[in-house]
């Protein structure tokens, strides 16, 4: 493929992931708006879910085909680069307004699932069970989300409403 037809299918498609990406936080953040509840709760969900559906399936098919590195690789990386590249980038654009549930809450499950994770792998395998183990962490992860959102801490919700 000569280079300027390549030049220009990775521009299209930038334009088309931009437009993409624009469209969709809108759309989550139209979503907080109705539902009532914080900007964060819908990052942590609905945006997660959009985001991580990618690298779900490429994970699942890698599994799947006996390529295990490579999903783990790809799992690993992926929170490296949203931790580290994404915050970053848009710490930079625009100074990130944190409340101090992230640090109370949010950040020690962060930091608990990692060390579960690191813990499950030492044995230099994820089995089935560790895979049920996660999966029920991450609905009971959900659950707290929900009530949280719903009924247990109604200033929270509100506290991101200058995010904009």
């Amino acid at each position: 493929m000569p280079l300027v037809v390549s030049v220009l299918t990775f521009l299209a498609g930038l334009l088309v992931l931009t437009g993409g990406a624009h469209w969709f936080v809108n759309g989550a953040l139209r979503l907080a708006e109705w539902m009532r509840v914080s900007r964060l709760l819908v990052g942590l969900t609905v945006v997660a879910f959009g985001t991580s559906s990618p690298e779900l399936f490429l994970d699942t098919v890698a599994a799947m085909r006996g390529a295990p590195d490579l999903a783990f690789g790809d799992f690993i990386g992926s929170n490296i680069a949203n931790m580290g590249l994404i915050l970053g980038v848009a710490a930079v654009a625009r100074p990130l307004e944190l409340h101090s549930r992230l640090f109370s809450i949010e950040l020690p499950i962060v930091v608990t699932v990692s060390a579960g994770l690191w813990m499950m792998s030492a044995d230099g395998e994820i089995g089935r069970a560790d895979g049920l183990i996660m999966l029920t962490c991450f609905l009971a992860f959900l659950l707290f989300m929900y009530r949280s959102a719903t009924c247990l801490v109604p200033t929270y919700l509100t506290s991101f409403s200058s995010w904009g």
